[in-house]
């Protein structure tokens, strides 16, 4: 299989899917299902942005199935768009998140047809709230990423 999926994903990749939403922080959950845990993979953040407690508190982090937003999309396979962190996010990071200034989220599942290779989370200052169209769209792009990575797997 890929090595741990998109565990080796660089940040350039989740600068790319942050773009697109304004978002200033990204990242990459890896879904380890023999734990049943995600595991904080791989994180970027702009330049101007210094989360440090979120990046504390995400680091090494694990999150099972029914912890947090990236812990409710992987067990849902649907996408979750916030424009409250407070609300939605699990402490403390939904704490350090608006304190780094963020306001808003999105998260989706990189997944094929049959496994779900992980979650990406965006989040940032200025993420307004999602449309139908848009959660179908980012949904998509969850399955087209993940089907690229599945036909990969299968070739290793």
């Amino acid at each position: 299989m890929l090595r741990h999926s998109l565990g080796r994903m660089s940040g350039e990749i989740l600068e790319v899917l942050a773009a697109p939403f304004d978002c200033e922080w990204a990242t990459y959950w890896h879904a380890d299902r023999r734990a049943g845990a995600l595991r904080a993979a791989i994180s970027w953040t702009k330049r101007e942005v210094h989360p440090l407690e979120l990046e504390k508190h995400t680091s090494g982090r694990q999150l099972s199935l029914s912890e947090g937003v990236a812990g409710q999309v992987w067990r849902a396979r649907h996408p979750v768009w916030t424009t409250d962190l407070v609300r939605d996010m699990c402490l403390p990071r939904s704490l350090d998140a608006t304190a780094a200034g963020f306001r808003g989220g999105l998260w989706f599942t990189v997944q094929s047809e049959n496994t779900v290779f992980g979650v990406i989370e965006l989040l940032g200052t200025a993420v307004g709230p999602g449309t139908r169209a848009s959660l179908i769209a980012v949904e998509q792009g969850g399955l087209d990423l993940g089907t690229v990575i599945a036909h990969f797997s299968l070739h290793e």
